[in-house]
């Protein structure tokens, strides 16, 4: 009786180390899947809400965009100088008394 007392004994500390180690490995399988599928998904849930990488296009065509305009009014300005120039030529000019210049092409 004292050695099916011990076997017995033996056998549910047996099962009980094999429960827990099934469960203990249940449980790893069961957070890897939830990491592994549900956190990415999650994850790529979010970024496909978001629209950053469309705001970070549309800035840059922007800015582009602006830079050419701002390309274009410098050398408005740059023939604006030039005609500063000349203009003062002919000031300087009329004051020593000489006759106007005919500009080309105008």
């Amino acid at each position: 009786m004292k050695d099916s007392r011990i076997s017995n004994l033996i056998l549910c500390v047996y099962f009980c180390i094999l429960v827990i180690y099934k469960t203990k490995k249940m449980i790893k399988k069961f957070l890897y899947a939830i990491w592994t599928f549900s956190l990415q998904k999650g994850w790529n849930w979010i970024w496909s809400k978001t629209t950053v990488d469309e705001k970070a296009i549309a800035v840059a065509k922007a800015v582009k965009r602006r830079a050419e305009i701002a390309a274009e009014e410098l050398e408005d300005v740059k023939e604006a100088v030039q005609d500063v120039v000349q203009e003062s030529k002919d000031v300087v000019d009329a004051v020593k008394g000489k006759p106007k210049r005919k500009k080309n092409g105008n």
